[in-house]
């Protein structure tokens, strides 16, 4: 029997320190929306297991800040062949530069076949990318490596056992986001046919769930020796593009690559300037690509080379 059901719309959160930082820690102290992460459930599975409340099960039995968590199911192992989808939203960073950090604490405890997918939106969840290896993320870090895998015949997303409370960071350029409608993080847990009943498994754990502009970054990066560099060169699967880092907007504007004869094979517009383009299906040969930002315009001769 389950002790606690979502409503259609959780909007629990604790008081900010800033009006530009939003919490939900799922204790329902707080439900002002000027700072508040806005978690609503997926409806159209009447049976969706995700719940808040104080984890009372075999490995999910105490919470990362008491009293309660998001999971999959407060009691209970979750179901084979289920599919459970909720969807936090932030309203989109205005008037900052730097980073956009969107972070959570996180268990998992997922059988085999089993695993959570991680999608973002910036169009009130019109289109959905997965967040892994996705050009538009700064940075996606915090989860152990051999949690990430690929769910049979779906996508890449978070797989196996991890007992241990991880802060997983997923980080956006500020610039490129102020551009954009809001900020949409869907989680979707999904179970095969076998499901957590019979191994049994606990599924997926959240808490502590912070979003705020941050400018002391955990993940080492290079700075550019130039305003701009774009690499490898030969490339074999993507091709970097990296910018000097400004306190100012700064976005690239056109981003194009083209084939020796002149014809283009990729183009994006008001893209962060940390992005890189997918070349694993070009054919080998000489391109060039050109990179508009709004401050300089550079192009670059690339080799593909698989």
């Amino acid at each position: 029997m389950k002790t606690l059901l979502f409503s259609t719309l959780l909007l629990w959160s604790l008081n900010s320190l800033s009006q530009y930082d939003f919490y939900q820690y799922f204790d329902g102290a707080d439900t002002s929306a000027t700072n508040s992460v806005i978690f609503e459930i997926d409806t159209t599975n009447p049976n969706n297991i995700w719940q808040i409340g104080p984890p009372q099960k075999a490995v999910f039995n105490s919470p990362y800040s008491a009293p309660n968590v998001l999971v999959t199911d407060t009691l209970l192992p979750y179901p084979a062949l289920d599919t459970s989808r909720i969807t936090a939203t932030v309203e989109s960073p205005q008037g900052w530069w730097g980073i956009w950090a969107y972070q959570w604490q996180q268990k998992l405890d997922f059988g085999p076949g089993d695993g959570g997918i991680l999608e973002i939106s910036v169009d009130s969840g019109a289109t959905w990318i997965n967040a892994f290896y996705n050009p538009y993320v700064y940075n996606f870090f915090g989860y152990d490596q051999q949690n990430y895998g690929v769910i049979p015949n779906l996508d890449e997303g978070f797989v196996g056992v991890d007992t241990t409370w991880r802060n997983v960071w997923l980080c956006f350029d500020v610039s490129w986001l102020s551009m954009q409608q809001d900020l949409h993080v869907r989680y979707t847990f999904i179970s095969d046919s076998t499901g957590g009943v019979a191994t049994p498994n606990d599924g997926w754990m959240i808490d502590n769930v912070l979003s705020q502009p941050t400018w002391v970054h955990t993940i080492n990066e290079v700075k550019p020796d130039d305003y701009m560099e774009v690499y490898p060169n030969p490339a074999n699967q993507q091709i970097n593009i990296v910018t000097e880092k400004k306190t100012e907007f700064h976005i690239i504007e056109k981003l194009a690559l083209y084939d020796m004869n002149g014809k283009r094979v990729r183009y994006f517009e008001n893209v962060p300037t940390k992005f890189f383009v997918d070349v694993a299906d070009l054919p080998e040969g000489t391109y060039q690509m050109q990179v508009q930002t709004n401050f300089e315009k550079r192009s670059f001769d690339i080799l593909v080379q698989h």
